[in-house]
């Protein structure tokens, strides 16, 4: 969707993280779970990124209360900054979750007569709504579902 009034930029400048320490394996994520008001079934906002570093971890595959602790107030200062500061006719309101599907429809395959649900988009365009609140989940979060299974074995 483009639009002619779309705010957009460009940062010309690099931030090196600060955090020291050795970085965690490609595959290994602190994941922010975002709060909505409304109650729905089906995915919720979230977002995987980079905040913590090896030594964040405890024995028990969860980071560390102190990496914990200073990964809200870093993300909670990094969306401020978002949200705050750019000069004001750039300022974003807020931030949203956008939903696109509402309900789905039951289609079967003609050759193997096997069904699937296929989602149905919005007629009226996506529904919003704006994120109330954040929490980091204190285990280990990945988008590899190899990881995750690895997890599950390395624990019995």
């Amino acid at each position: 969707m483009t639009s002619e009034y779309r705010a957009r930029g460009i940062a010309t400048s690099e931030r090196v993280g600060t955090r020291p320490g050795l970085p965690n394996g490609a595959g290994v994520a602190a994941l922010i779970n975002f709060r909505v008001a409304r109650r729905y079934r089906g995915g919720k906002p979230r977002v995987y990124v980079p905040l913590f570093v090896s030594d964040d971890l405890t024995p028990r595959l969860t980071w560390s209360q102190p990496a914990f602790d200073a990964g809200t107030a870093g993300w909670a200062a990094f969306m401020d900054g978002v949200l705050n500061g750019m000069p004001p006719p750039l300022r974003v309101a807020g931030q949203v979750n956008d939903s696109y599907y509402e309900g789905f429809k039951v289609v079967t395959d003609p050759r193997t007569g096997r069904s699937r649900n296929v989602s149905l988009v919005r007629p009226d365009g996506p529904a919003i709504d704006a994120i109330t609140g954040f929490s980091i989940n204190p285990k280990l979060g990945s988008q590899r579902r190899r990881n995750l299974h690895a997890r599950r074995r390395l624990r019995g």
